[in-house]
């Protein structure tokens, strides 16, 4: 666990951390089963809802209030449900140390305010903009043969025929990839679904993304770079007197990632509003299950746990035509 993660950890634990662990119940390992994003949601949860003003343990009616609160200051029912997942976790691991029962986020009266937000708080969800692979090719193409625009180019085309989830990207590392005779094979490390999980990607018929990635680690290894990060920060340094752009040590961040890709956009004429860091991967899905790809092997190269909701965010809208019953 990395020092930031530990810090999350202890923050999430300080909750309990004045209970009597008289059973000597393990709380460090039930934190560490989930994965980094969580663990990071579930603290924000319980920092927003100590901050408001309440405590934990905590009873039904506090919560509903909390919930009200959050819907009245414009939150969608989707966050309202994520904060609550923190606060619920909080109480389970209070519950576990301490021999308690009952959760007050399954209240009756929780689930009831959820409903009633949902009804009276209609939301129309902001997705992120699934762009299409001409799309996506007329982005890599609008990068220049710069360092930076090497990088970006293979980001774009890797984040896209890999169909990989944000966070996968740019916690790529060098040593998470290995060419084989017919493509690139991308470990990716500790997962969303919690394992080391592989991707492949053919050399053929994806628009010369493996090229793409050697090219960008020829220009990293010529400044001794053969390990960590593989999408990484240009800074600006002084060698030898000289002002010269370097690689720097960190990887990009998410929200780096997702800039560079609307600005990408832009700059290849494509409307950007909408533009985001998972746009790459809705794109891959959308694009696949458009060209009549079976349901399962597009679940496997993207890695999904959960069918159901490639079927809802995916499926029906690349085929809502197609598939239409005026079509038959």
């Amino acid at each position: 666990m990395s020092n930031e993660l530990r810090a999350i950890n202890d923050g999430l634990m300080s909750t309990i951390g004045t209970v009597d662990n008289g059973d000597n119940v393990r709380v460090d390992i039930i934190a560490r089963g989930l994965s980094p994003n969580t663990l990071k949601a579930y603290e924000t949860a319980k920092n927003l809802f100590l901050g408001a003003g309440y405590s934990i343990p905590s009873r039904p009616s506090s919560i509903v209030e909390w919930i009200e609160k959050m819907a009245a200051d414009g939150l969608c029912v989707e966050t309202i449900k994520l904060h609550l997942a923190g606060v619920k976790f909080c109480h389970a691991v209070l519950n576990t140390v301490t021999g308690g029962v009952g959760n007050p986020c399954d209240d009756i009266q929780v689930s009831s305010a959820i409903k009633a937000i949902r009804r009276e708080h209609p939301h129309v969800p902001n997705q992120a903009r699934s762009l299409a692979e001409e799309e996506v090719i007329l982005m890599a193409n609008s990068c220049d043969n710069t360092p930076i625009g090497q990088r970006d180019r293979a980001a774009i085309l890797l984040g896209f025929y890999g169909c990989m989830r944000r966070s996968e990207v740019v916690g790529l590392l060098i040593e998470n990839l290995s060419f084989e005779k017919q493509g690139l094979v991308i470990t990716i490390p500790r997962a969303k679904t919690g394992v080391n999980q592989t991707v492949a990607i053919p050399c053929g018929g994806t628009n010369g993304v493996c090229q793409e990635v050697k090219l960008l680690l020829n220009l990293l290894s010529q400044e001794g770079i053969t390990s960590g990060p593989l999408f990484r920060n240009r800074l600006p340094r002084v060698v030898d007197g000289q002002r010269a752009d370097l690689w720097g040590e960190k990887a990009l961040t998410v929200d780096s990632y997702g800039k560079m890709l609307k600005k990408r956009a832009e700059t290849a004429g494509i409307e950007s509003l909408r533009v985001s860091g998972h746009s790459l991967r809705a794109g891959a899905a959308t694009h696949l299950l458009s060209k009549e790809v079976p349901l399962e092997r597009v679940v496997t190269h993207g890695r999904w746990s959960n069918p159901n909701m490639v079927i809802q965010r995916y499926y029906r809208p690349a085929t809502q035509f197609t598939n239409n019953v005026w079509n038959f």
